[in-house]
Order: C-alpha cells, then sequence, then structure tokens
C-alpha cells in the first residue's frame, strides 16, 4: 500500500505540518497537541490501519484511510467491529452495497 509517510529533508521546519506536500519524519513537534496530531493524521494513509472502499460516481471506488482506535474509542459499533469477540480480520471494508448516504457531524451516529 503505498502510503504519504516519507522521511525528506524538503519539507521546512518553519512549514506548518499541514500544508507539507510530504510528510517527514519529525511531524508530530509540528501539531502542539494530541487533538492537532489527530487531525493531522485524518483521511491520510499515515499510520492508518483499515481501508474503507466506497462507490462513487460512475462505477469508481473511492479508499478512505482510517484509523481502528480512533473509531474504536468514538463509537460501540467500531469498537466491537475491530476489537470484539467476533472482531473484523481485513483490513479494507467494502461498502460498495450500502446505499449512498451524505454524513454529516449532526447525523453520523445515527447512520
Amino acid at each position: 500500500m503505498p502510503t504519504n509517510y516519507e522521511i525528506s529533508g524538503a519539507v521546512d521546519y518553519n512549514t506548518s505540518a499541514f500544508d507539507a506536500p510530504v510528510i517527514d519524519a519529525y511531524w508530530q513537534p509540528k501539531c502542539d497537541t494530541v487533538s492537532d496530531r489527530n487531525k493531522f493524521i485524518f483521511n491520510r494513509e499515515l499510520l492508518s490501519d483499515v481501508t474503507f472502499v466506497v462507490p462513487v460516481s460512475n462505477g469508481e471506488r473511492l479508499v478512505i484511510p482510517a484509523h481502528k482506535f480512533i473509531l474504536a474509542i468514538s463509537n460501540p459499533v467500531f469498537c466491537a467491529m475491530f476489537y470484539g469477540p467476533v472482531a473484523e480480520t481485513k483490513n479494507s471494508v467494502d461498502l460498495s452495497h450500502y446505499e449512498e448516504v451524505n454524513l454529516s457531524g449532526s447525523n453520523v451516529l445515527q447512520v
């Protein structure tokens, strides 16, 4: 699986980690808080351990990287799915058989 984590001298240490085109080995100190670090890894392959495959227009599929631990501490369904007695063993979750749903912060727990 390709990754966007690379050790590189190309990133200026004065550049915001969020704006960096290539993530260097020392991205953590550029994020002041644990919350900032979680935001930084969101939707990136960096440290991800699961992907969600979702259909998009004209039959294409979008692969979304995610982090099992973050999902599990946020939602009991994901906790059971990844860490329960019948935990998912695959690192990819195919959602192509579900109808399209527009998620927002206000409806994500109801879906």
